[in-house]
């Protein structure tokens, strides 16, 4: 009878493991990415003057993969544009040492308001609609 190899799952990294992990690449910028993630949270605001949107990542044509709806009543700018910065990097990395190609298209940035939360109480920043474009107000 043979037995099914299993392979040993990996537990979340720790803050000061994450901190330290340097494997590859992707690695890092999944990291980066749950730490964008954590600094972002649940872009709670009181109004659309407090929605921002940030690009995110890096096609290997150029520009970013995406953009980010955040909220600088929650989000500390500074610490979010580093973590964004060093995402980029990591995947200009991951890009160039994989040879992966994209589709080239320019991601242009939606900008973002601020609606009510539709999980939950409060109001959100979400990115607008891509045909929209700019701040809207709620």
């Amino acid at each position: 009878m043979n037995a099914k190899k299993q392979t040993p799952r990996t537990p979340p990294l720790s803050s000061s493991e994450s901190a330290a992990a340097t494997q590859s690449p992707a690695a890092d910028s999944l990291t980066l990415w749950r730490g964008i993630q954590a600094e972002v949270g649940d872009a709670a605001c009181d109004g659309p003057h407090q929605c921002h949107s940030s690009a995110v990542g890096a096609k290997p044509c150029g520009g970013p993969d995406s953009y980010l709806a955040w909220s600088s009543k929650v989000t500390d700018p500074k610490k979010l544009q580093s973590l964004l910065e060093q995402h980029r990097a990591a995947r200009l990395a991951e890009n160039q040492s994989s040879g992966i190609v994209s589709n080239c298209a320019m991601v242009t940035d939606p900008g973002a308001r601020c609606i009510p939360n539709p999980k939950g109480s409060g109001l959100v920043c979400v990115l607008n609609d891509r045909h929209s474009g700019g701040n809207a107000a709620i």
